[in-house]
């Protein structure tokens, strides 16, 4: 599979566009497994930009967790 996307994070009042490539992962319990590789041009910003992002994905893991759990009272 080569696929490219491009992920546009917004860091305050900055756009950093960052290139990233789909890539298949090994097969675990019988099935493909995809994920995102990204490509980083702005070296000295890296962990900056990672912090960002797994903050990112925190915060809307636990919206989703939430909304999950809140459907599963009904």
């Amino acid at each position: 599979m080569e696929d490219s996307i491009e992920v546009n994070i917004c860091v305050f009042d900055n756009v950093l566009n960052i290139d990233g490539t789909v890539v298949k992962k090994r097969p675990m319990f019988g099935k493909s497994e995809y994920g995102v590789q990204l490509e980083f041009k702005y070296k000295n910003m890296v962990f900056n930009i990672r912090d960002y992002v797994d903050n990112l994905v925190s915060q809307e893991r636990r919206l989703l967790e939430n909304h999950l759990l809140a459907m599963d009272s009904f």
